[in-house]
């Protein structure tokens, strides 16, 4: 059964879900960022739902007790928090989830991951040469700031 077939509903912050056919069950789902408040609201959100068995809760740190609070004893225990960090390399990464036994249907991604710091004035005079320093320079003249 298609969700154009089931009502639309609210959780949370969210409106106009989809529902879908009751029958379908035992979902799993990681959630990456979800110490982040768009992550935990979409945990909230999987969650008030029978449809979605374990939710793999991914960040650096554990959810916190305040924000555990917010959930109620059935709901915690379908989450499992996986301490990964996400900028570390492919290989650590899956063997943070072959370890915590990570089998998932889905993947919601809430995460923020900065890849690469941008290189300083200096260095992309260097890395440019001659002819790119009046045009680099022009921040600096006009007192504008630069990410250095």
């Amino acid at each position: 059964m298609s969700s154009s077939q089931q009502p639309l509903r609210q959780s949370g912050i969210y409106r106009n879900l989809p529902s879908f056919d009751p029958s379908i069950k035992n979902l799993k789902a990681i959630v990456c960022g979800a110490t982040g408040i768009s992550g935990f609201h979409c945990i909230r959100a999987l969650l008030d739902t029978p449809r979605w068995s374990k939710i793999y809760a991914l960040s650096r740190s554990p959810l916190s007790d305040e924000i555990l609070s917010f959930l109620t004893e059935e709901q915690r225990s379908r989450i499992q928090h996986v301490s990964v960090d996400l900028s570390s390399s492919g290989e650590q990464i899956a063997k943070s989830f072959k370890d915590a036994g990570v089998e998932a249907d889905y993947v919601f991604y809430y995460a923020y991951l900065l890849l690469h710091r941008r290189p300083s004035t200096q260095h992309r005079q260097e890395r440019h040469g001659p002819q790119h320093r009046g045009r680099l320079n022009r921040g600096q003249v006009s007192n504008a700031r630069t990410l250095d």
